[in-house]
């Protein structure tokens, strides 16, 4: 490990012993539909009805926000829009994934006992032939391309790159794989293994990993988790004794909402597989028969800040937060932990953006060759998880649906209000009259919400005397508040 982050350095233009040259700058959702139909559905896919009325129609595309043009990221992003039919967002999130690939192990964020490293999954989504998902990757390849001239292939500076697409846990521990343990007559192994366990995987056609991963046997999903968690991927097979530790995987793939909506089953919601992807819907924009081509100063010029970057990553250890960036965070936490006013599937599958601002936040200090997490690296970062939180909602949710959700989570503040002003204890029958008689399917919702968002528990007891019907009874919560 020390020759590959000394030949890297070196590369670089920065020296080993820490110095750089002059130049240089949680739980997994249980995300069932727990209406009736989904209860008769005989299908374990989750399928989205796409023959929707013109007043149940999707949501429309998510705007792009300010803060996500930020540092060297936004400046990647206003390039591959010049002049291009190319969606920034989908550009933005590659190179994202990309530079946290390139940084490595070597800094991270502690929250609490768990290390959170600059690695990401991203998936861009769009429609077949209107996406440009091949389009918006092409700067980042011939950005990593200029990163890359003048490396020695055994050591190269962004990391390994592979673009074969995905099929098994074992294939993915053998790209990253550790030596082996025979060894020959003077005692070297008789595999010498990857030094270099970053990678950087470009999947085109994801439906292709989610259908691997479902097939009887297929471990590929429980590697990925794995892998996004910091784990080692040790595959325990007679045959296949191949295990990879410290992996630094990083995964962009591509989509169409319906191959999305259609392939991931149920299990794939409920494992915490799907949930560990941050989702950016982006089109082509505009109609450019002859795009642009970006000038070469121009990518070398990228090239440059990214080499500088991950220069800097390979010293130190731990990256602390400023309170700014504490308080961004803390804010952007409590909204989203009682998930009040979401649709339950769009609230399952955006379940670890807190982790991912974090991990958001990280790439953009270390972009930034910052030591610290500064409020406007949160701020970029919570930008990019409002993005990618309302593409889930395109892409998952109906605008009915949405709006439902959205009325519901309204009703969430009277209902803990009606709570607290009788004692913080009605039945059902008191609770529906003293909020109005609202509309029962809005009411279930909204409890559900409540009760997800950790505002009240629900408890059935009997009548006195045992006659009749149990009562369910509503109970807030101590320091209940929306």
């Amino acid at each position: 490990m020390k020759k590959l982050t000394s030949a890297i350095l070196t590369l670089l233009g920065a020296e080993p012993n820490g110095s750089i040259l002059a130049g240089t700058a949680a739980n997994d959702s249980a995300i069932a539909d727990e209406s009736k139909e989904a209860g008769k559905r005989k299908s374990k896919s989750l399928v989205v009805d796409i023959s929707l009325s013109d007043d149940d129609g999707p949501l429309p595309a998510p705007a792009m926000l300010d803060d996500m043009y930020y540092g060297l990221v936004g400046d990647v992003m206003r390039e591959a829009s010049n002049g291009t039919e190319v969606h920034p967002a989908a550009t933005g999130i590659a190179f994202v994934c990309l530079a946290g690939v390139a940084f490595g192990r070597c800094r991270f964020v502690l929250i609490g006992n768990d290390k959170h490293h600059p690695h990401i999954y991203s998936v861009h989504v769009g429609r077949s032939g209107i996406g440009g998902k091949g389009m918006a990757l092409g700067l980042i390849k011939r950005i990593r391309a200029a990163c890359e001239c003048d490396a020695d292939p055994r050591f190269p500076i962004c990391g390994q790159c592979h673009d074969g697409g995905l099929s098994s846990r074992e294939g993915l521990a053998w790209a990253v794989r550790d030596a082996s343990d025979e060894t020959d007559k003077e005692g070297n192994p008789l595999d010498p293994g990857i030094t270099d366990k970053r990678m950087f995987v470009i999947e085109e056609e994801m439906a292709n990993v989610l259908a691997q991963s479902q097939r009887e046997g297929n471990t590929l999903s429980a590697g990925l988790r794995s892998v996004w968690d910091g784990g080692d991927l040790a595959p325990l097979t007679k045959t296949n004794r191949t295990r990879a530790t410290c992996p630094h995987i990083g995964i962009h793939a591509c989509i169409t909402p319906s191959e999305l909506a259609q392939t991931l089953a149920s299990r794939d919601l409920t494992n915490g597989f799907a949930n560990r992807f941050l989702y950016v819907w982006g089109e082509r924009r505009g109609l450019v028969p002859y795009p642009r081509s970006t000038p070469s100063n121009t990518i070398d010029s990228f090239a440059k800040r990214l080499k500088q970057a991950i220069a800097f990553s390979q010293f130190g250890g731990e990256v602390n937060p400023s309170q700014e960036a504490l308080d961004e965070f803390t804010s952007f936490y409590r909204r989203h932990r009682q998930g009040v006013g979401v649709p339950t599937r769009v609230h399952g599958l955006i379940e670890r953006h807190p982790p991912y601002a974090w991990r958001l936040a990280l790439i953009f200090a270390l972009l930034d060759c910052s030591d610290t997490i500064i409020g406007a690296h949160m701020r970029a970062a919570l930008a990019w998880l409002d993005f990618c939180a309302e593409s889930v909602a395109r892409i998952f949710s109906s605008t009915s649906q949405h709006a439902d959700a959205a009325e519901a989570g309204d009703l969430v503040k009277r209902i803990v209000e009606v709570l607290q002003a009788h004692g913080g204890h009605l039945d059902h029958v008191g609770l529906h009259k003293a909020i109005g008689k609202p509309h029962l399917k809005i009411l279930k919702i909204a409890l559900a919400q409540a009760e997800m968002a950790g505002l009240m528990e629900i408890t059935i007891q009997r009548r006195e005397g045992g006659g009749g019907r149990p009562r369910r009874m509503y109970t807030l919560k101590p320091a209940a508040a929306v």
